[in-house]
Parts: C-alpha cells; sequence; structure tokens
C-alpha cells in the first residue's frame, strides 16, 4: 500500500479522463487501458452499446429496495445475508449483482444488465479500469497522510514495476514474464515505510554536481563535503549505473546535463586519457545562453576532478601516472629538451624498473617478475636531442 500512495502522490496534473500520468524526475509514465489489460487480462474494449433509461424504474430494484436510482452497498449486503428474502426466481441475479458490484453504491445499470441478461457481453474490464482511476487519482491531494485504495489499484502498481527496469527486491520480487504481468510478480516479505520510498524510489533527481558544488562553496570550500559516498562519487566507482562500470575501466564518459532554468539539455563528454570536457550543444549562439552554459561546465570542471582524487581514481588510471610523466619531464629537460609537445610519449617504456639484487625487472602492470634479458630494452628509448640555434 505503501506503493500506491507514493506513486499516486507525484501524479501530474489531470489532462485526461482515460488515462493516469505520472512524472518521475524527467520520465513521464501513462497508464491507459490497454496496459491495464495486460496487467490484468481482463477484457477491456470499447463500452457497450447498451444504454440504461433511468426513466424506465428496474423491476428487482422496486420489488426488494423501493423507490431508488441507486442502491447502497451495505443495504444490498444486508439483505444479501438473508437467505430467503429474495424469490427463488431472482436468487441467481442477485448472486450475480454480489460479484459484478465494486462500488459503495450499486447503479440501475447494473440491475438491468443483470434483469436482461447483458451482463455476460458487458466490458467490465474497461468498466473496471475506469473505477480504478476514478478510486486512485488524486486521491492524496487534500490529505496527504492518510489514505485508502479501492478498486483494483494493485494493476497500478504492479504496472508501475513492468515499467521498471530493475526494481529493489525489498518491494517486489521479480518472478516470470509473462502475461497477464500481474501474475509475474510476488510481495516482499520486508517492512516497507512510505518515507523510505519516497526518499529511494520516488527521490527526485536535481542536478547533483550544481548542489555538491554550491554546498562546497558556502562551507567556505569544506572538503568533507567530497566524499566518495556522495552520488557523484558513487557515480564514479560505478555504482548508481545501469552498467555497473567504474570510471577507471573506460576512457570516455557521456555526461546529459540539465539547465532547468533554460529548459534546455545539452551533452558533455569527459574525456579521460585527454583530461577534458567536450560540449556538444544545439544551442550554442546566444551571449546569455552561452553563459549559462559556461557556468554549468566551469562546475563540473571543478567537481569532477576533486570526486576523482576523494575516490582514489588517479591511482586506478595507469595511463594517468602523472609521477611517471614528472619523472620523464624531468629526463627531458635534464637533456635541454624544452619543446616536448610533438614527442608521442610510449608509457609502457617508462614503467619498468631493474632489481640490482636479483637481476629481474618489475612491471607496474601488476605482471610477474622477469628476467633481464627477456625484458624491453628502455635504455635506447630514443630522447630526442635539442635543437641547436646560433644566437648572435
Amino acid at each position: 500500500m505503501s506503493v500506491i500512495a507514493s506513486f499516486v502522490l507525484i501524479e501530474t496534473k489531470k489532462v485526461s479522463e482515460d488515462m493516469f500520468i505520472v512524472k518521475i524526475n524527467s520520465t513521464v509514465l501513462h497508464f491507459e487501458v490497454k496496459k491495464f489489460a495486460a496487467v490484468t487480462g481482463l477484457k477491456c474494449r470499447l463500452l457497450s452499446d447498451f444504454v440504461s433509461d433511468p426513466s424506465i424504474p428496474n423491476r428487482l430494484i422496486q420489488k426488494y429496495f423501493g423507490e431508488m436510482n441507486k442502491v447502497p452497498k451495505l443495504d444490498f449486503l444486508n439483505k444479501f445475508k438473508e437467505a430467503k428474502f429474495f424469490e427463488p426466481e431472482d436468487r441467481f441475479k442477485i448472486g450475480v449483482l454480489y460479484f459484478i458490484s465494486l462500488q459503495t453504491t450499486i447503479p440501475t445499470l447494473y440491475f438491468d444488465l443483470v434483469e436482461i441478461g447483458q451482463y455476460v457481453n458487458y466490458p467490465w474490464g474497461t468498466e473496471c479500469f475506469r473505477l480504478t482511476l476514478k478510486a486512485c487519482s488524486h486521491k492524496l491531494r487534500n490529505s496527504p497522510t492518510s489514505f485508502k485504495f479501492s478498486e483494483f489499484h494493485l494493476a497500478l502498481q504492479v504496472w508501475f514495476y513492468e515499467c521498471c527496469h530493475s526494481f529493489d527486491n525489498t518491494v517486489a520480487i521479480h518472478v516470470a514474464n509473462g502475461t497477464p504481468r500481474i501474475f509475474n510478480w510476488k510481495r516482499s516479505n520486508e517492512i516497507i515505510f512510505f518515507e523510505d520510498l519516497m526518499n529511494i524510489i520516488f527521490r527526485t533527481y536535481d542536478n547533483q554536481v550544481d548542489n555538491i558544488e554550491k554546498q562546497w562553496r558556502d562551507s567556505n570550500y569544506d572538503m568533507r563535503f567530497i566524499s566518495s559516498d556522495h552520488d557523484v562519487g558513487q557515480c564514479i566507482r560505478g555504482f548508481k549505473l545501469l552498467a555497473s562500470i567504474s570510471w577507471d575501466r573506460v576512457d570516455d564518459v557521456i555526461i546529459p546535463v540539465n539547465v532547468s532554468t533554460a529548459f534546455h539539455w545539452f551533452l558533455v563528454v569527459f574525456r579521460i586519457n585527454f583530461r577534458c570536457l567536450h560540449v556538444y550543444d544545439s544551442k550554442r549562439g546566444g551571449a546569455l545562453h552561452n553563459e549559462n552554459i559556461n557556468i554549468v561546465v566551469d562546475k563540473l570542471a571543478t567537481m569532477i576532478p576533486l570526486f576523482l582524487t576523494s575516490t582514489k581514481f588517479y591511482g586506478k588510471r595507469l595511463d594517468l601516472d602523472c609521477g611517471m610523466y614528472t619523472c620523464l619531464f624531468v629526463e627531458y629537460i635534464s637533456n635541454r629538451v624544452f619543446n616536448i609537445r610533438s614527442i608521442d610519449i610510449n608509457s609502457k617504456y617508462h614503467r619498468q624498473s631493474e632489481s640490482e639484487v636479483t637481476g629481474t625487472v618489475a612491471s607496474k602492470f601488476d605482471g610477474p617478475r622477469i628476467a633481464k634479458e627477456h625484458a624491453l630494452d628502455t635504455s635506447n628509448y630514443p630522447t630526442p636531442r635539442p635543437r641547436r640555434s646560433n644566437l648572435k
């Protein structure tokens, strides 16, 4: 019940009487009669041509309940319990009414359908869908802390499970892949609280980088905010991602970015090997727009390196070993080679160290120690000669 309560609480403004619409972060989900049929297995089609004429009194209502257009369900149940209250020829019809009555009052339409036998052909699946939307839609608008759902609200809940790429087993357990979809799920034995669902499954994900950057600056650059357990840090470590791959195992990270104030999306690609951000924007050109984009990108450029450090990212990437490059730069400069832009540095030639004791070579690639004669000869690695210029 907590799941459906959380789900209904974030329902969007009603734009159609025959559809339930909910927005979870940037994803909009639509629940219509076709999906209701797939979940429940009930026959749903266009409503029957049968029309109940309110000017013509129904025989069953007049005989057992008096002059009224709707029969209260409670009155009906009280009389249904009296075995001899209904005539023998009407008991079957009354029994059918007992099973098809879903509301607190039984409309004349139901009595007319039963009276003439049209209840067999009536699209009860469509009627059930209509009543479910009526019972659940905006149920918590006035009192979000108190709720009681009726009708087939479980169909709405199972539909939400089916919409999710993966679902937490503490809420529901996926056990099959078939139709009706309602048989694909089993209730978990875990106790789920309404507040937990709103903070986890239905949590609103804002721009996490923007939020943490603001907190960091407001705290006078307190590095305790830059934690590997933060959402950004967990993404770098491979958590909270469908691929479950940490950044140290890829070369490029694609980051869709939303500028909420401008209702605009653009793409940032973090090229790890080159340590740069590439921005792809369909609306480049306007001065104000460019300024807004630059502000967002500057925050990414500031926060990403901080989180890479907090997650010990640099120690995991052999091709980003700044210490090795620093030593190599010293070697070049010691040989009076100051212009090294055009030099193609192959890092594997500089990652080996010889042991003076054992005569073997160890690799920083975590490979086994090998005999010196089988190791790559790095002593003759070409070091460019400095250009000589005649100064006059």
